[in-house]
Order: structure tokens, then sequence, then C-alpha cells
């Protein structure tokens, strides 16, 4: 059997396991639970960033000060524009943050089912090498194994034997953000029958 054959028989495998609604409502579950956790975590990030956005505006007005008073300088006037982004980077993250309703669904089964079908496509158009590189993540640390099973009538066939972890698929998914999602786990055996 061809290395191309098993290739093709393997992301028909996982395009089909991507096309399902219960591997997709787990997924969603954890993807959703996962960004709650580092939003929670990031709660305790308002009151710093609410510091350090005071510390700015401070910062902005004595310059401001220093310019009014005739202390105007090429190194004054960028020191003033990097304090004005901080302040909008700053005042960004505090409105976001305090805007952050805790039950919100961030991301549904649809959307991760919608995105995952492009995936398969993409790697039947890429090369081999590109393939085996976007695959790698995706299986267990033994890889696929090739197993010939011989049934009781004498009969064998070839199987492709392993496990997958799905969750890593979402780092396939552009737009998803929090680009940890890799660490998303949702392992599942499979054996495949090659002929």
């Amino acid at each position: 059997m061809s290395q191309k054959c098993v290739r093709t028989l393997f992301l028909d495998f996982l395009a089909s396991q991507l096309n399902r609604d219960d591997v997709c409502r787990v997924l969603t579950q954890k993807y959703n639970e996962l960004r709650k956790s580092r939003i929670s975590a990031d709660n305790g990030g308002i009151d710093r960033a609410s510091m350090q956005l005071a510390e700015v505006e401070q910062s902005i007005a004595n310059i401001i000060k220093a310019i009014e008073q005739g202390a105007v300088s090429d190194v004054l006037i960028a020191k003033l524009k990097q304090l004005e982004n901080e302040k909008y980077n700053l005042s960004g993250k505090i409105k976001f943050l305090s805007g952050t309703d805790q039950n919100e669904i961030y991301i549904t089964p649809s959307v991760i089912k919608t995105r995952f079908e492009e995936i398969p496509n993409l790697l039947r158009t890429s090369k081999p090498f590109e393939v085996h590189k976007a695959l790698r993540p995706l299986l267990g640390k033994d890889g696929i194994k090739l197993i010939y099973k011989t049934e009781a009538n004498g009969k064998g066939e070839h199987w492709a034997e392993g496990s997958l972890n799905l969750g890593k698929a979402l780092t396939f998914v552009e737009s998803l953000g929090y680009g940890d999602s890799a660490s998303i786990k949702h392992e599942m055996l499979f054996s495949i029958r090659l002929g």
C-alpha cells in the first residue's frame, strides 16, 4: 500500500471525525472553559491596569506641562506619543475586562464545525511534507502504527492504529484567539482499515 493511499485514508478519517457534532460540542466546551479561565485570571489585572493607566496619565500631564513651559524636543514629543499609545491600550484592556461577562459563550459548535470543514481540503492540496508537519501534533506520541491483522479464516488486512488529539486541530483554525488552544485535549483511539 502506498504512502499516498494511507495519507488519503487517514485524511478521510480525520475529516469524518472533525465533522462530528459531538466532537465539535466537546471541543467548544473545552475551548470556552479555557477562555473563561484566562479571562478570569486577567480580571485580577484590572486593578493593575488601572494603576498603570493612572501612572501613564500622570506622565502625560507632566510632559504637557513641560512643553507648555517651553521644553520642546523631539525626544519629549516621541515619549508623549508612546505614552498616548500606552494609554489607549490600557484603556482598551480595562474596558474589555470590565465588560466581560463570565457566562458569555465565546464560540459555538457550528463555528468550529464550519472552520474544521476547511482543514481536510487544505491538507489534501498541500505537499506531503507540509501535511506530515501539520498532522504530527495531532497524533499521539507513538504516531501511526501500521499493522497486519489476520482473521480466523486466514485472510488478513492492513490497519493503521494510533491515537488522535482532535483538540490540537483547533490550532489549524485561524481567528480562535488565545494561541494556547493547542493545550486543549480531546484524545481518541483510532483503527483504520487500509485493506
